[in-house]
Order: structure tokens, then C-alpha cells, then sequence
């Protein structure tokens, strides 16, 4: 470096420091149990000197500590690296394997030294790296001294670490010297390493691709479709499945097909709900205190009047040894059902608790609208606690299984204590990234946590990383959320109504990836990418990192449209434009246009295919032209008599035909290289606009797209429409060996089996995949899709690129509920209380029965009932055609 100008040395010092970031970011984002974060550090302290080293390390430190001050103190940790690897280098420490691996234990030792007393001063002993944190709770459980534990967890991250980032400076050195010896060796090394990152990002990529950001389906509730308030502050469910929402506008039920408003004198708005062990639902409202109703009606009400300290309720919960916590505007009052509704205790240095959870052995948490935390076990405090940052303050908690406790803050954190001991002891801090001021943190039964902020919704499933979920324009003041019997999720916004999130078999990759909508007419996958043909260009997703990025198509073919898409068996990409002719992209980067320039092809490719030899055919707007490699080896031209219309598609039969599909003109016929017969109306066709040709995987045959009807054509040129299929308005098909047929269409993905499509007489049986399963897109017309040898089909759509794989895409509900309240007699209404044994007199001859299918999903479930001793046999029908069921003339009898 002494031979180096300064700019040089400066270019130096940022790529060090960006290698630390990069670490860093790599390390966080996918848990590994080190830092990555000082391998720059390291080359630049050997490089250059310790002082610089130590220069460096700081750097990155100084950065992070604009957004948490606390990684500040960690620069002492960075700059003892820095001295301490530039000591050893000047020891000549590096020349060797075991100096190398010498180095990297002093080094260690210095990181733990320093870094150990910094946990248990502004972390309480959490090392800050999840299996790190591991380490020290474990060993904290088993009454190690504290400072022990965290010197272990840190060790026990710190010494792979140094490992790995000194060894890494080791064969740098060697490499640098004896290059020309060993380059190769360590190309291959790199290489090995290179392709190990990229299996590790694919496999991090696909599980990715399956998170609740590209699987579900999103509505909303307000009031343009059913929520008449537009607004909800809480939501939850009883033990029956009715789900119960809480506006200033009063309280509503939800069954999944109809939102009412309930008619209780004193529940006139609602603040918060909850719903106790026995199924009560308890109603904190904003002016009339607490409301108990049972069974739907209203049993206890208790306010000001009854001793509640305020009318105004803001939190309610049960805590382990039934006694009821309920905040309000002024203290919190703690109430019991033993020998009827009455208030035990009040505790009045608790004012204005806006969030309460209980915790196991009788504790109670609490947090204060000023932002102040307590732990109570009964009626008596144990411990309170206030932030120290001057900007953030707590704003929510809850326990999870383990009774840990995670409290929010007014910024994005989430802080997690042990009080199993009756008092905080802080175990780590966890970031909610972009999200802010935290309302509810919810925990599943799988111990995934979510996380209801100001600006969105985040979850957490156990071993992976926070994600936030996209939910479009629905993020602001999302309070509270809950999960229904049949999965779905329900978050509530103060501002926007009411959001439920439901499973779903497909993915949005566009969504997923971040990337504006726009009508997709062709997807491949090529050199691992996504490559997606629109109106308006190429766009490109990088599937590992789940992403869109550029290159040398994308921009060549900017604002082109684009009709297909096709990768040869040489690795070759083949892109039919509209006004570019034909792209030819090799696998080297070679690229070659096919247009009208030499008048034997045109400028408007519509569709390219493989042949069964090796060969490319594509159609254009003067005909078919036949490529071998990078040549145009021979054309069919329509002037020559190919067809009167455009060619919308190609298919190779295994007799080697050529088969035309046309836009007016039936099938045209091509045999080594002419035209040798037509197939039209005359010969059975449903119309002669074809819009796909695909050959049957069963038997020697091929299905037929046209534009309003499927058609099958047998080994012999037989055609036959098969009338029966209950669609017309078909886009294409995916028939697969095991006798399987996805019709794709303007309804949706028709499902069936290929005997069902030619039964003489009858509709064939079939599931329809529409907007009810998720694929709430239209597919595109005269589009090319992309199958995956695990079944995954890459569907274009008019807003982007839809995923699903064709061997599980089954209903992800499978349970439903049904509720029986009351029925008439003569049209009188009787009310049924659950589990009793309910008679009908003899003087009854019509008897009307009301039953509530309570259904989340967009299923339509089928449902059969029956009266016993008076009906033959069942009633089969839909939850969509039930209203009511009506029997007349019964007889007298049991």
C-alpha cells in the first residue's frame, strides 16, 4: 500500500467496509451462527496496518449506530479485531496454517474479553446472534454464573467467526503469492464455494416463495361490502366460530356471509374483546364499562355505577387463576365470577393499561398509555419498568407458550424478558425492520408471532426471520388481529375496517418480487431466472434472491411486445417480439435478431417451438421460417400456401407432421417442409380460429383449443368436438400422463380426468381453480405458460406471472361449522340451547328450520340433511342454496 496512490487506498478502505456490511447482511438475514462482519477488517489491518484495520472496523459500527446507538460501544470489539490482526501479520503469524489458526484463537479471545461485559451491560447477557442466545439461555437455566454464560454464547460464535474470516485472509495471501500456482486451485475452490452459496440461496429462495407474502388470498372488509363503519378496533372469535368485531359504531357478528349489528342497550361502541375460557365474550366499551354476553346475550354489565373505577375499558384478560384484569381510563380493577360478578381489588398505580396478557403462575403483565410496564401476580406489583431510550417507550405485551415475555415498543423492536423470578431480566431485543409503533403481538400454536403496528403487519415463524407481509394499501393503525377455526387470519385497522388473510395454492410471483403489474403473454425459466415476455418488454426475476433484475435483453427489448418464449435443448433462449422479429440468445451472450431486414422473416414473430431433429420453427408475419443453430435454413411462406391467417401456434406431432393452428383458417398441415393437407370445419373442427394444439400424453391423439369449444383429434386426422365440456372460451391445455387434464380458460383452471371428457352423455365431473382458490387474476389469451419438472405451472396472467404445482393444489379447507339457534313451530320461534333435547308437541304441523353454515372460506361447501322418521332419504345441496328447510303436515309420533 505504500506504492499506492491515495485514491487507491481509498477505493481500498470502501470496498473493505462493504465487505463487512455484506457479512453482516448475509449472517442476519439467514441466522447463521456467526458475524461475518470483520473479514474486512482483517484483510485491511494485514494489508495495511493495525490502525487502519482497527479504522475500518469502527466504520461499519459508527453506521449502524444511527439507528441503534448501542452497536456504538461494539466498535471497541471491532477495533481490538483490527489491532489484533494486524499484530499477529506483523508476527508473521499468517505464513502459516497453524499460525493462521493461532491467530484466529487470540483474536477470539480479545472479541469475547470485550465484547462479554458490553452483553451483560446493554443486553443482559444476550449475545445478540439467535444460536449464541441459544448458549446463553441454556446455560442461564442450569444457574450459571451470568457472566460465564454470556462469555461462552460469545465464544461460542466469535471463535467460527475468526475461523473462517482468518482463513479466508490465509488463502488470500496465498494466492496473491504464488497465483500462478495456485490460482487454479483456488478457482475451483471459489467455484465449489460459489455454487454451495447459490444451492443454499435457492433452497432459502423456495421456501421463501411459499411464505404467507405469495400464498394467500386478501379481503377487505369496510364499508363498500358489508362493514357498514368502515373502521374496527378489535376482532376476535367465540368457541362457536362467530366471529365478533368491535367499531365506535357498536358491536357486529360475522358468519362468513352476513355482518349484523347487535342490538344491546349497553354496547353502543366498542373498544376492546376478549373471549375467556368458558366462551364469554367480554365487551370493553368506551362509555358503558364491561358488558358479559352468553350465548349472544348480554348476562352482566358493569360500570361506574357497580364500582368499575371508569366507564372507558381498554384492556381485558383472564389470568391463571380466574380472576379478570380489566383496564380502564383510570385504574385497573381486578374482578371475579365466583358467586356471581363482583370486583375484588383495584390497584390504582396502574392508570390507563391499553394492553394486559396473562403469563403462567398467576402473573399478569401491563402496559400504561405513558408507556410505563408492570408485572403483577394477584393483586399486588411485582416489578415496573420503564424504557431508557428518550423516544421509545412500551406500548404492548404478551406472553408467549414458554411464558416469555415480548414487549412492544413505539418504534420497532420488540424486547424480550424472563420474569419467572418476579422481576425483568431482559434476554434479547428483535427488530420489526420498516414497521413502527407496535399495538399487538399475537402468537400461533406453531409459535409463529405476529406482530399489528401503526404501518403494517410482520411475523415471525420460529427459526427464520422477521418478514413483513404485503398487504397493499391496507397498513395503517392495524390494532388487533385474530385466526378463525379454518386458518384464516383477521387483522383490524382503527382507519381502514377489517382484513382477512386466507391460504391459498397459489403464488404471485410479481407481488412476491416487487414488481409492478403488467399483462404477461409468455414465461420460461432460463440460466435459473424467471424470463417473463410482456406488452411492454422482458422482465427478469432472479428466483434465489426473489427479485427482478437487468440485463442486455431486458434492455434491448424495452417497450417491445413480446408473444413467446422458448429454450432449446442447447441452452438457447428463443423470443418472439413484435417488431424485433426473432431473438436468438445464446447461452455465451451471443445475440442475433431475425426481422424482416432480409425479407425471408418478419418483423412480428407470434410463436417458436423445438422440432424433434434439434431445429427452431417460428411463425411471423410472412410465415414459418425453419432455423438450424444460428441459421435460417429454410421458410414456408403463406403466399406459398400455408394459410390465409396468421399462425397462432405450432405443434410437432411423433410422425413428425407439423401442425398450424390458424387464425381463421383451420390447421394447416406441413410435411418435410410443405404444405400437404388442411383440416378445417369439413373435418369436424368447433371453428377454425385454433388457438392451441396439443398432442394427448395417453394415447395417439391431440387435443384441440379453438375459440369456442375443445375439440380432440385422433391418429387418424378424426376430429370430434367434445360438447360436453361445460366451457368454451378456453385458452389452452396441460393433459399429463396420468390421465389428468388442466384446462386453462377465461373462468379460471378447469381440473378433470381424460375418461370424464369423453363420456357419451352427462357433464364430466371436474374442479374449477378460480378466484374462490386464489388465482383472482384472468389468465392471458394465446398465452405460454411454463411447467417445472415438480409440477410447478408458471401461469401468465393480465397483472403478472401466478405459481402452482399441479400435485397440490387441493382445498386447504376441509372443516366447517354449522349453528342451530332457534326454530319455528306454526312460525313461532323457539329458541334450541346446546346440548338439550328439543320436543315437538303432536299439534305441530309445520316445522322451519334456520340453519347458520358459518364458513370463512370462498368454498361452497356441499350439504345434506335430513328429518329422521319422516324424510326417505337425505337433501343434497349447496351452503349457496340453503335458506331455509321446511316441513309441512307432520304426522303425530316420536
Amino acid at each position: 500500500m505504500n506504492h499506492r496512490k491515495n485514491y487507491e487506498i481509498f477505493a481500498f478502505a470502501v470496498i473493505m467496509i462493504l465487505i463487512n456490511y455484506v457479512g453482516k447482511t448475509v449472517a442476519d438475514y439467514y441466522s447463521l451462527p456467526v458475524w461475518l462482519d470483520s473479514l474486512g477488517t482483517v484483510i485491511a489491518a494485514y494489508v495495511c496496518d493495525p490502525f487502519c484495520g482497527a479504522v475500518i472496523g469502527l466504520t461499519v459500527n459508527l453506521s449502524y449506530a444511527f439507528t441503534d446507538p448501542v452497536t456504538l460501544l461494539y466498535g471497541l470489539t471491532s477495533i481490538a479485531i483490527g489491532l489484533s490482526v494486524g499484530i499477529c501479520g506483523r508476527k508473521k503469524l499468517f505464513e502459516t496454517l497453524f499460525g493462521t489458526l493461532t491467530s484466529s484463537v487470540i483474536v477470539t479471545l480479545f472479541s469475547v474479553a470485550i465484547s462479554a461485559p458490553i452483553n451483560l451491560l446493554v443486553n443482559g447477557g444476550m449475545v445478540g446472534n439467535a444460536w449464541g442466545n441459544g448458549v446463553v439461555s441454556y446455560l442461564l437455566e442450569r444457574d450459571v454464573h451470568p457472566y460465564l454464560a454470556t462469555a461462552v454464547g460469545e465464544f461460542y460464535v466469535d471463535f467460527l467467526d475468526k475461523v473462517i474470516s482468518l482463513l479466508v485472509l490465509y488463502l488470500l495471501i496465498r494466492c496473491f503469492r504464488f497465483r500462478r500456482k495456485v490460482l487454479e486451485h483456488s478457482a475451483s475452490l471459489l467455484a465449489a464455494l460459489v455454487f454451495a452459496s447459490i444451492l443454499l440461496c435457492g433452497n432459502v429462495a423456495h421456501a421463501n416463495s411459499n411464505d404467507l407474502n405469495n400464498n394467500n388470498i386478501q379481503t377487505i372488509y369496510s364499508s363498500d361490502n358489508g362493514l357498514p363503519c368502515g373502521e374496527a378496533n378489535d376482532v376476535i372469535q367465540t368457541n362457536d366460530g362467530i366471529l365478533w368485531i368491535g367499531t365506535y359504531a357498536g358491536l357486529y357478528r360475522y358468519n362468513g356471509s352476513e355482518f349484523r349489528l347487535m342490538d344491546y342497550a349497553s354496547v353502543r361502541n366498542v373498544n376492546c374483546l376478549y373471549v375467556d375460557e368458558e366462551g364469554r365474550l367480554w365487551i370493553g366499551t368506551n362509555d358503558n364499562g364491561v358488558s358479559i354476553a352468553i350465548h349472544e346475550r348480554i348476562a352482566n354489565v358493569i360500570d361506574v355505577s357497580s364500582g368499575l373505577p371508569a366507564n372507558s375499558v381498554r384492556s381485558i384478560t383472564m389470568s391463571t387463576n380466574g380472576n379478570y384484569y380489566v383496564g380502564t381510563t383510570k385504574s385497573m380493577t381486578v374482578l371475579s365470577l365466583d358467586g356471581g360478578l363482583n370486583i375484588i381489588a383495584e390497584i390504582p398505580e396502574i392508570v390507563y393499561a391499553h394492553s394486559i396478557s396473562a403469563g403462567p403462575e398467576d402473573l399478569v403483565a401491563a402496559v400504561t398509555n405513558d408507556g410505563e410496564m408492570f408485572l403483577i401476580r394477584g393483586t399486588e406489583i411485582l416489578a415496573s419498568l420503564w424504557l431508557d431510550a428518550s423516544q421509545e417507550i412500551f406500548t404492548c405485551v404478551e406472553f408467549d407458550k414458554d411464558g416469555i415475555l415480548h414487549a412492544g415498543t413505539s418504534a420497532n423492536h420488540v424486547y424480550c424478558y424472563d420474569v419467572s423470578k418476579g422481576k425483568f431480566e431482559k434476554q434479547e431485543v428483535l427488530s420489526c425492520k420498516e414497521l413502527n409503533h407496535l399495538n399487538r403481538i399475537r402468537f400461533m400454536e406453531d409459535g409463529t408471532a405476529y406482530v399489528c403496528t401503526d404501518s403494517g403487519v410482520g411475523y415471525r415463524a420460529q427459526g427464520s426471520q422477521f418478514r413483513v407481509l404485503n398487504l397493499g394499501e391496507f397498513r395503517n393503525s392495524i390494532d388487533n388481529m385474530t385466526v378463525d377455526y379454518q386458518g384464516n387470519l383477521w387483522f383490524s385497522s382503527s382507519r381502514l375496517g377489517v382484513l382477512k388473510l386466507s391460504a391459498s395454492p397459489f403464488s404471485d410471483i410479481y407481488r412476491s418480487a416487487g414488481i409492478k403489474g403488467s399483462v404477461v403473454n409468455a414465461v420460461t425459466k432460463w440460466q435459473d431466472d424467471l424470463y417473463v415476455g410482456t406488452d411492454e418488454g422482458l422482465d427478469v426475476i432472479d428466483l434465489w434472491f426473489n427479485k427482478k433484475t437487468e440485463n442486455e435483453l431486458t434492455e434491448l427489448l424495452s417497450g417491445v411486445r413480446i408473444r413467446c418464449l422458448k429454450v432449446d435443448g442447447n441452452g438457447s433462449l428463443w423470443i418472439c417480439t413484435y417488431g424485433k422479429g426473432l431473438i436468438h440468445a445464446q447461452k455465451d451472450g451471443t445475440i442475433t435478431a431475425f426481422d424482416g431486414t432480409g425479407k425471408d422473416f418478419g418483423d412480428w414473430a407470434r410463436v417458436v417451438i423445438e422440432l424433434s431433429d434439434g431445429r427452431i420453427a417460428a411463425s411471423s408475419d410472412l410465415g414459418i421460417g425453419i432455423f438450424r443453430g444460428n441459421h435460417l435454413e429454410t421458410t414456408v411462406l403463406y403466399e406459398d400456401g400455408l394459410s390465409k391467417s396468421m399462425i397462432l401456434c405450432l405443434t410437432e406431432l411423433s410422425d413428425g407432421r407439423l401442425l398450424c393452428g390458424t387464425d381463421g383458417d383451420g390447421i394447416a398441415v406441413i410435411k418435410d417442409g410443405k404444405t400437404v393437407g388442411r383440416l378445417s370445419r369439413e373435418n369436424g373442427l368447433s371453428s377454425d380460429v385454433i388457438l392451441r394444439i396439443v398432442e394427448d400424453p395417453v394415447e395417439r391423439g391431440a387435443y384441440v383449443v379453438t375459440s369456442n369449444g375443445l375439440c380432440y383429434m385422433d391418429g387418424e386426422d378424426g376430429i370430434s368436438f367434445l360438447e360436453n365440456f361445460p366451457y368454451y372460451n378456453n385458452y389452452d391445455v396441460w393433459p399429463l400422463a396420468d390421465g389428468r387434464i388442466f384446462v386453462l380458460s377465461s373462468g379460471g383452471i378447469y381440473v378433470t380426468e381424460r375418461s370424464e371428457l369423453f363420456k357419451t352423455s352427462g357433464k364430466p365431473e371436474y374442479e374449477l381453480l378460480d378466484s374462490k382458490r386464489g388465482l383472482n387474476v384472468a389468465l392471458t389469451a394465446n398465452s405460454w405458460d411454463y411447467m417445472e419438472s415438480d409440477g410447478d405451472l408458471y401461469l401468465s396472467c393480465d397483472s403478472g406471472v401466478y405459481c402452482f404445482n399441479i400435485h397440490d393444489y387441493g382445498a386447504l379447507r376441509r372443516s366447517y361449522r354449522m349453528k342451530l339457534s332457534s326454530v319455528y313451530l306454526d312460525g313461532v320461534e323457539h329458541e334450541l340451547e346446546r346440548g338439550e333435547t328439543f320436543h315437538v308437541g303432536r299439534d305441530v304441523s309445520k316445522l322451519e328450520i334456520f340453519p347458520e353454515i358459518i364458513n370463512y372460506t370462498a368454498d361452497d361447501p356441499g350439504i345434506s340433511y335430513y328429518l329422521e322418521g319422516f324424510d326417505a332419504a337425505p337433501t343434497v345441496t349447496r351452503q349457496s342454496a340453503l335458506a331455509s328447510i321446511i316441513y309441512t303436515n307432520l304426522p303425530a309420533g316420536t
